[in-house]
């Protein structure tokens, strides 16, 4: 059933329920009632609440890091928290949250595959700050969205496109875009738009959008797509084949490797809810014996070499964000606290970081 059918239907219907959507890596819920929609949540980091502020510049990572911090001791949630020290005030908080909602819905028309599960029956009554957003107009801007996405990869795959800055001068009306300045100074004719993005903390439809606008007056230019590797030695099996090659590596303790053969797996079988469950319980198997072994959440990494000298290691864009959020004072616990990667991800950088020597633990 097509996206646009199964939200009309839902609301043609006034139903009541939660709709559950995976596109095998990421899963979001949709909550209805009377066909309206009313709350929405996403399990992708760059569309938390935290991430969203971010990326508006609301708050500061300091900010964000000091509020996690007293949620997880009192249990408040993050958005009263952060009225109750000031960093937003009550409609400004209502605001950014509709506005959180609305892209992470509009963003489920650029999956180019997915799966879903609808619950009929009640929802819970005392949402915080419920929503009233109605169905149609969801779908004009998400399909709206679909087709300037279609526009954007005429140009460049946005994912893997790495732009570079050109002596053309800004039309004014780009210059006073805060979103636009932001974008200029991090683009390096270096890191593709995917690894842009994780430093704006902003979602990818958003900064190429951005990049597209400046590409189209020529104030960026096409350096190279960037390539996601050469033959991995597994091209062409099948899902159960990834699966099973996973289970092995995992026997031995191997879990990066293992982590992305299921996740291949899953992207070939999205709706096959016993491989995401596999992945799941493999990467929480790996979150605890990081904490355990490698990573204890309590634990101030500090770097090893001065951040000038990291450049001449060949580091990837993950491991640039990382390490320049490694400041002698973080815990391991704070660092996965802002950053917009998956907390396995976040984990898995930081292992490859001390397994190179360019980091180390402190006390707490």
């Amino acid at each position: 059933m097509a996206l646009p059918d199964l939200l009309q239907w839902l609301a043609g219907a006034g139903k009541t329920g939660p709709l559950h959507l995976t596109n095998g890596r990421f899963r979001k819920d949709i909550h209805f009632r009377d066909g309206v929609i009313v709350a929405s949540s996403s399990d992708d980091p760059r569309e938390f609440l935290g991430q969203f502020l971010l990326a508006h510049r609301k708050i500061t990572e300091e900010q964000l890091r000091k509020a996690m911090e007293s949620q997880r001791s009192t249990g408040v949630m993050l958005g009263k928290i952060l009225i109750m020290v000031g960093a937003l005030d009550e409609d400004e908080l209502r605001k950014m949250l509709a506005l959180k909602a609305e892209e992470s819905l509009f963003n489920l028309f650029l999956w180019k595959q997915g799966s879903f599960t609808f619950e009929d029956g009640e929802i819970e009554a005392d949402l915080e700050f419920p929503l009233a957003l109605k169905v149609e107009d969801v779908l004009m801007e998400g399909l709206r969205r679909y087709d300037e996405l279609q526009v954007i990869l005429d140009a460049f795959a946005p994912g893997e496109s790495v732009l570079e800055r050109t002596d053309a001068p800004l039309p004014q009306k780009l210059a006073d875009s805060s979103e636009v300045r932001r974008l200029l100074d991090v683009v390096d004719g270096k890191r593709n738009l995917t690894d842009l993005c994780l430093e704006l903390h902003a979602p990818e439809f958003r900064v190429s959008r951005i990049a597209y606008e400046l590409y189209r007056v020529k104030c960026l230019r096409l350096v190279q797509t960037s390539s996601t590797g050469g033959d991995d030695g597994h091209h062409g099996l099948s899902a159960d084949e990834l699966v099973a090659r996973a289970t092995r590596l995992l026997d031995r303790q191997k879990f990066e490797k293992a982590l992305q053969l299921l996740a291949d797996a899953v992207q070939l079988r999205p709706s096959d809810l016993a491989m995401r469950q596999a992945l799941d319980d493999a990467e929480q198997r790996f979150v605890e014996r990081a904490h355990q072994h490698y990573l204890p959440p309590d634990q101030v990494p500090k770097l090893e070499r001065g951040l000038e000298q990291m450049t001449e290691e060949n580091l990837t864009p993950q491991e640039v964000f990382l390490a320049t959020r490694i400041n002698g004072t973080w815990t391991v616990k704070d660092i996965i606290t802002i950053s917009p990667m998956r907390e396995v991800e976040t984990l898995l950088v930081l292992k490859r970081l001390r397994e190179r020597g360019l980091i180390s633990l402190g006390g707490n």
